[in-house]
């Protein structure tokens, strides 16, 4: 991810009452059948962090 954020296709859901999100395969930024398939990005913030199942983040839904 280096030193700028990444915004990645994602599918917002619910589940179990809470907000879900899942990644979309994305093959980058040319990748427009992702864009299609999502309904949110999902913003990685700038570093290389490795992120778990259950990490709180920020996502623009559409």
């Amino acid at each position: 991810r280096g030193d700028r954020p990444v915004y990645h296709p994602a599918h917002l859901g619910n589940a179990d009452g809470r907000h879900e999100v899942r990644l979309i395969p994305w093959m980058g930024s040319a990748d427009l059948r992702a864009t299609l398939d999502a309904n949110a990005m999902a913003i990685f913030p700038a570093g290389n962090t490795t992120y778990n199942a259950g990490t709180l983040l920020d996502v623009i839904p559409w």
